[in-house]
């Protein structure tokens, strides 16, 4: 046992991050504080960004994660079903959105004989990819029945500047198509430096995906017209002075 008079943090080592769902749900604590300054995070349906800074250990991730739709799903019950995961969406408010930086390994991104304007270019067309994806994984587990999913996929395929390689008709098969494209420009990016070129086509506007997907579920299904869809970013330190920019 320490001698040490103070109590150690016991998420010093064990991280958020390497935690389960169930683990993140089971561990949190309400808090309620002078000035509801702890409630507002409680609640995380402000159109503001906010910043959510702290030592390690002091609980950025394990907040963010609370209020991700995974999380939001387990307090919505036992294998919901549509009507009440709708109901649970419409009673919150909000839909989190949660991505973990580190698994991009941003620093791939740079040098490789290759000029700071093209890494910009390609890692906002990366990030593009990265944050739908993980925002579609999320939209397939609303359950918004076939012929929603069909107009839908429809309409998100007009988002790009260029029509996809495939005709999809459900949000699984986009967010593989997705998920193509990412895999298809880590290649690229990964032998960068062995071939010395980086010929990369980039299919989407930066914005038009993470923004615009969002605006195509509101005005399509009734109970997300409210809804804001959050993206928490964690370990966002990671990521370059520059990749933080985009």
């Amino acid at each position: 046992m320490s001698s040490s008079p103070h109590a150690r943090n016991p998420f010093g080592v064990t991280k958020a991050v390497d935690l389960n769902d169930s683990q993140i749900q089971n561990l949190w604590v309400d808090v309620l504080s002078i000035g509801d300054e702890l409630s507002h995070f409680a609640h995380p349906n402000s159109a503001m960004p906010s910043l959510v800074l702290g030592a390690k250990g002091s609980g950025k991730t394990h907040l963010m994660r609370y209020h991700s739709f995974e999380l939001q799903m387990l307090r919505y019950g036992a294998n919901p079903t549509a009507k009440e995961i709708q109901a649970g969406v419409a009673n919150d408010g909000y839909i989190g959105i949660y991505a973990l930086c580190g698994s991009i390994n941003s620093s791939r991104f740079r040098g490789k004989r290759q000029s700071e304007e093209k890494w910009r270019e390609i890692f906002a067309y990366y990030l593009e990819l990265w944050l739908s994806h993980h925002l579609l994984q999320v939209v397939e587990k609303l359950q918004l029945g076939e012929e929603v999913e069909s107009t839908l996929c429809v309409a998100i395929g007009q988002l790009f500047d260029r029509p996809l390689a495939n005709q999809v008709r459900t949000v699984r098969e986009l967010g593989d198509q997705i998920a193509t494209l990412q895999r298809d420009l880590d290649y690229h990016v990964n032998n960068a430096v062995m071939t010395g070129k980086l010929d990369v086509e980039i299919l989407v506007t930066r914005g038009r995906l993470i923004f615009g997907i969002p605006k195509l579920l509101a005005s399509h299904c009734e109970f997300l017209k409210s809804a804001l869809f959050v993206y928490a970013i964690d370990e966002f330190e990671n990521l370059t002075i520059e990749q933080q920019q985009v």
